[in-house]
């Protein structure tokens, strides 16, 4: 399932040891997580994981054509997607897994 604009989504806090996967939706803001070309824009966005590098997550929104220019860490996820209305359904973990 993908999110579209306008779509309302729950989230909550990552737990402290939870994993991460390839499709989970995270929350993180442009300013921590040092992506370029934004400044401090402090704009929180919910997009996919869509690439693990090493300590790193490659994100992406669901209706961008590319990824984002950041450096996303675990301390720069304020939350994890869980579920959302409109357009399709997430199950409790914010994947399709």
């Amino acid at each position: 399932p993908t999110l579209q604009e306008g779509d309302k989504i729950g989230a909550r806090n990552l737990l402290e040891n939870e994993s991460l996967y390839i499709g989970d939706i995270i929350g993180y803001n442009f300013s921590s997580a040092k992506c370029k070309g934004f400044g401090n824009l402090t704009t929180l966005v919910a997009h996919r994981i869509v690439k693990i590098k090493g300590s790193y997550f490659v994100t992406k929104g669901d209706n961008n054509s590319i990824v984002d220019p950041c450096y996303v860490t675990r301390k720069d996820i304020r939350y994890i997607i869980v579920n959302k209305t409109q357009g399709g359904e997430l199950n409790e973990t914010g994947t399709n897994r």
